[in-house]
């Protein structure tokens, strides 16, 4: 299964799942149940492995998902990834404001 993001891991030189499971801050059980399909990835998931690996965000449907994956659903992942995205951002910038920063 995921053989798009083992190919991903492969191309950004992380030749195991225990070094993204460290990149991604994530434990090494973790990531491997989320591999074998056993659980999903959240979306903080995979935007925090899109970003290790520089999978543009309009590619995560066919990173994680598989490419047989029903098109209304990887739209829906894609919204889900870049609203998780957004909330990130925000996050970021109101920190910034109470620290006097921005």
């Amino acid at each position: 299964m995921f053989e798009e993001l083992r190919k991903r891991m492969r191309a950004k030189g992380l030749k195991s799942v225990q070094a993204l499971a460290r990149e991604a801050d994530m434990t090494d059980g973790t990531l491997y149940a989320r591999m074998r399909g056993e659980k999903p990835f959240t979306a903080w998931e995979m935007v925090r492995i899109a970003r290790i690996l520089n999978i543009p965000l309009g590619e995560i449907g066919e990173v994680f998902c598989g490419q047989d994956m029903r098109r209304g659903k990887s739209a829906e992942l894609e919204r889900a990834a870049k609203q998780a995205v957004e909330r990130q951002r925000r996050k970021a910038q109101k920190a910034l404001k109470e620290r006097g920063l921005a």
